[in-house]
């Protein structure tokens, strides 16, 4: 398939999403994979060293991906319009769900 443009996935919601988004930006470098958020703080602490979620071995794929293939942006309207993929993850509280 040939795409239009250098973005290929767009992932919309950077705490659940990110991870995902840093294996597919590892495994196929590429393909340019874009995470945006509305907030400037959430994208600043995926630019740090320490991440702000932890799972293991997500640190060094972020290393290896960040600037090449993958990265963060609060422009959130530029990129949706560039992309060929927009995957969406939605936060869904378990108090809601399972009444917890």
């Amino acid at each position: 398939m040939k795409l239009r443009n250098n973005y290929y996935f767009l992932e919309l919601d950077i705490l659940i999403g990110g991870p995902a988004m840093a294996v597919i930006a590892l495994i196929c470098p590429s393909i340019e994979v874009a995470v945006v958020d509305i907030s400037k703080s959430r994208i600043a602490v995926w630019h740090n060293n320490q991440l702000p979620i932890y799972e293991s071995g997500l640190d060094d794929v972020v290393k290896q991906c960040r600037g090449k293939s993958f990265f963060f942006s609060i422009q959130v309207e530029k990129h949706v319009y560039e992309v060929e993929i927009v995957s969406v993850s939605v936060n869904t509280s378990t108090v809601l769900v399972f009444g917890a």
